[in-house]
């Protein structure tokens, strides 16, 4: 049996107000494998919602290729900032576990916690 972990990584944005998601796909340059628009969401709280995923990726460390994810978006999510604030927006990036093999390395680096909080974004770990 291969000892690596499967994994994938995930950025979302969500809107309190009713911001067209879609746009996000041109100004980040990424396509969203989800979007959600204001009207359309479900549960307590409605937000609108732009959803990002990877591919899968194999390895037994997480750690530095998700602080290369933030790192490429950083520029693009950056210039997003002043949207976020007048649409009452929101980053979250999660590493999402598909199948574990050894036990996952989750650590963040002080770099790459400094740059979620110039980005005021969260960060969260699943397994599904």
């Amino acid at each position: 049996m291969e000892q690596v972990n499967k994994y994938y990584f995930e950025l979302t944005i969500e809107f309190q107000n009713d911001y067209k998601v879609s746009n996000l796909e041109k100004l980040l340059n990424l396509k969203a494998y989800e979007l959600v628009e204001l009207k359309d969401s479900v549960g307590p709280v409605k937000t609108a919602k732009f959803f990002y995923r990877t591919g899968e990726l194999k390895d037994i460390y997480s750690d530095e290729a998700f602080e290369e994810f933030i790192n490429e978006l950083k520029p693009h999510l950056i210039s997003l900032q002043p949207i976020l604030k007048s649409e009452r927006g929101h980053i979250n990036f999660c590493i999402v576990f598909t199948a574990l093999n050894d036990k996952p390395i989750i650590g963040l680096s002080s770099e790459t916690i400094k740059t979620l909080a110039e980005l005021n974004a969260s960060y969260e770990v699943d397994f599904t």
